[in-house]
């Protein structure tokens, strides 16, 4: 009997020691399929955004052969495409002259920072925010009152 007892013992100890080698096989497999997964969201991620960019993107063209003689619906498709792609809450699309800037379009601007379409300001009198997200928190901007015609 004492000899079926320690042949018990090391089969005991055997299988300890291979429950612990499935273990540590174990945990290596949890963290190889943790990167993969990350790995796969990470391209999921980048696949949805070159989505968006085409999407966005394509939009443009498509407003310019929709409207050739008017410029006025492709400025406004570049600021939203510019803002969605962006993930801004608002933005502006200006033409500079040489010596002004006009307002060509506006996108999501709120009401009581809206200036008139149309509306000019002297290049060195302004400072813009074209884009306002949740990556500039805390960003204030200001400038000297633009003179306005």
């Amino acid at each position: 009997m004492a000899k079926a007892t320690a042949g018990s013992g090391e089969q005991i100890k055997r299988f300890r020691k291979e429950i612990a080698a499935l273990k540590r096989a174990a945990k290596k497999h949890a963290a190889a399929l943790q990167q993969s997964t990350q790995a796969l969201s990470d391209a999921e991620a980048r696949a949805t955004e070159s989505l968006e960019q085409q999407a966005a993107t394509s939009e443009i063209p498509r407003v310019i052969s929709s409207s050739p003689a008017d410029v006025q619906p492709v400025f406004d498709a570049i600021v939203e495409s510019a803002v969605r792609l962006c993930g801004g809450l608002f933005g502006a699309v200006l033409r500079f002259d040489g010596a002004l800037l006009h307002l060509a379009a506006h996108h999501n601007v709120p009401p009581a920072d809206t200036p008139p379409q149309g509306a000019q300001a002297r290049m060195e009198a302004i400072a813009i925010v074209l884009a306002s997200g949740p990556d500039t928190r805390g960003l204030t901007m200001g400038s000297a009152s633009p003179a306005r015609r």
